[in-house]
C-alpha cells in the first residue's frame, strides 16, 4: 500500500498517512496544528512506506495521526441508574442451633417470675415513701410520743409506739403501721415469686456454674423470707416485741427529734447499737444480693447460649446497678452513725432520696431487662429460619 511520508510544520513530527489522502487536511495529534497531506513526490517515498497507516512508528520518531473527516464522536454510555423501587431478593439465613432448647426454655418462667417479684418491690418502694413523707411533714412532740408509748404499764415503753411515731408522725402512727404491714406482705409475696423462679433455674443444663448459682439463689431466697417474716413483718404487726429499729425504720435517723441528741436516735432505742446496726446492714445486703445473684445467672446463660451481644452486656450492667444502689444505702447507714446534727439530719435526707431515687431506678431497669431477656431468649431458641432481604 502506497503512503506519503512529510513532517508537521509545527513540531516537525514525521507523518506517515495513505497516498489516497494527498490533498486532504489533518492534524497532528501531538500538537494540533492544521496539515495539508502534500502529494507523492517520488515512487522510492511510497514504496518504503509501512503496510499500516496512520501509526507512529515508535523506532523512528513517527506517530499516530487521524483525519478530520474519519474521527466520529462515540456516544457517552451512561451508566444505568438505580431503580427506586427495584425488586428485593428474599433469602432464608439457617440460625444457629442453641442445644438443650427445652431446658433453656424454662428460665424463660424464671424470668417472668423474677420480673413479677421485681413488681412487688415496686410496690413496696412507693408505700415507703408515702411513710417517709408523712414524718418528714409530720410535727413530733417528743415528750407526748414517750407518754405514748407509756399507755400499757403492763410491757413498759412500747418500743413500737416510738418507731412508729418517729417514722410516720404521731398523728399517723396508726397509717404508718398499716402502710409498713402491707409492704412487708409484698416483700412476702416478692420473695415467693423469686423462689419459684429459682426451682425453675436448677431445670437449666449445667453450664458456667449455673447449677451452684441456682442453688445459692433459692438458698439465699428462702433466707430472706424467713428474716423478712422474722424481722420486719412480726415485729411491726406487734406479734414480736424485738425490733431491729435500723432495719425497720431507718427514717427515724432524719426525724427532727434526733437533732442535737447526744446519741442518735436509732441507736437510743436499739437494744444494742452495733450490733443491731451490723444486723440491718447485712441484711439489707442479702436482700439486694438477690437480684445481683440473678444478673449474675443471667449472664451464665447468655454465654451459654452464646448471646454476647444483647444478653451478656445487659446482665454485666444490671449487677453494676445493684451494687452502685447498695453502696448508697450502706454510706446512708453509716452516715446515720456519724452524729446528730441539723447539717448531718439535712445530709441523711438528701443521701436517703437520692438511694430511693436509685432504688427505683433499678427496680424499672430489672423490670425491663426481664421483659426483653424472655422475648430475647425465645428469639434465640427458635430454631425456624430468618428471613433476610436483599436488593437485586
Amino acid at each position: 500500500m502506497d503512503v506519503i511520508s512529510f513532517r508537521c510544520t509545527g513540531c516537525q513530527q514525521t507523518l506517515k498517512v495513505k497516498a489516497e489522502y494527498a490533498g486532504r487536511k489533518t492534524k497532528c495529534k501531538k500538537c494540533g496544528a492544521s496539515l495539508t497531506v502534500p502529494e507523492a513526490d517520488s515512487a522510492a517515498e511510497t514504496a518504503a512506506a509501512p503496510k499500516k497507516a496512520a501509526v507512529a512508528d515508535e523506532e523512528e520518531g513517527g506517530g499516530a495521526y487521524g483525519f478530520a473527516d474519519e474521527l466520529e464522536t462515540k456516544p457517552v454510555v451512561e451508566a444505568p441508574k438505580k431503580k427506586k423501587d427495584q425488586p428485593k431478593i428474599i433469602r432464608k439465613v439457617k440460625k444457629k442451633s442453641v442445644q438443650f432448647a427445652e431446658q433453656w426454655e424454662k428460665f424463660r418462667i424464671t424470668l417472668m417470675l423474677a420480673g413479677i417479684g421485681m413488681g412487688c418491690w415496686g410496690l413496696m418502694w412507693i408505700l415507703r415513701i408515702v411513710v417517709f413523707l408523712l414524718g418528714l411533714f409530720s410535727q413530733i412532740s417528743y415528750s407526748s410520743l414517750i407518754d405514748l408509748a407509756r399507755l400499757d404499764p403492763s410491757r413498759g415503753i412500747n418500743r413500737l409506739v416510738i418507731v412508729l411515731g418517729l417514722e410516720g408522725g404521731i398523728e399517723n402512727i396508726s397509717t404508718a403501721k398499716t402502710l409498713l404491714t402491707i409492704e412487708y406482705v409484698l416483700a412476702l409475696l416478692a420473695g415467693a415469686a423469686f423462689v419459684g423462679g429459682y426451682i425453675f433455674c436448677l431445670g437449666v443444663p449445667e453450664r458456667y456454674g449455673t447449677r451452684g448459682q441456682a442453688l445459692t439463689l433459692l438458698i439465699l431466697g428462702g433466707t430472706n423470707i424467713f428474716l423478712t417474716l422474722l424481722l420486719k413483718l412480726l415485729p411491726i404487726a406487734d406479734a414480736m416485741e424485738f425490733i431491729i429499729v435500723p432495719l425497720v425504720a431507718p427514717e427515724i435517723t432524719m426525724s427532727a427529734a434526733a437533732t442535737e441528741r447526744l446519741a442518735p436516735i436509732h441507736a437510743f432505742w436499739s437494744n444494742s447499737p452495733f450490733w443491731e446496726m451490723f444486723a440491718a446492714i447485712v441484711i439489707q445486703a442479702a436482700f439486694f444480693a438477690e437480684p445481683i445473684l440473678l444478673a449474675v445467672f443471667l449472664r451464665s446463660v447468655a454465654l451459654s447460649i452464646k448471646d454476647d451481644e444483647w444478653l451478656e452486656p445487659k446482665a454485666m450492667t444490671l449487677m453494676r446497678t445493684g451494687f452502685g444502689t447498695f453502696f448508697i444505702l450502706l454510706t446512708f447507714y453509716l452516715l446515720s452513725m456519724a452524729g446528730t446534727s441539723e447539717v448531718l439530719r439535712l445530709t441523711l435526707i438528701v443521701f436517703y432520696l437520692l438511694w430511693q431515687g436509685f432504688f427505683l431506678g433499678f427496680i424499672i431497669y430489672f423490670i425491663v431487662i426481664m421483659v426483653k431477656a424472655r422475648a430475647r431468649i425465645a428469639y434465640l431458641l427458635d430454631t425456624e429460619d430468618e428471613e433476610e432481604e436483599e436488593e437485586d
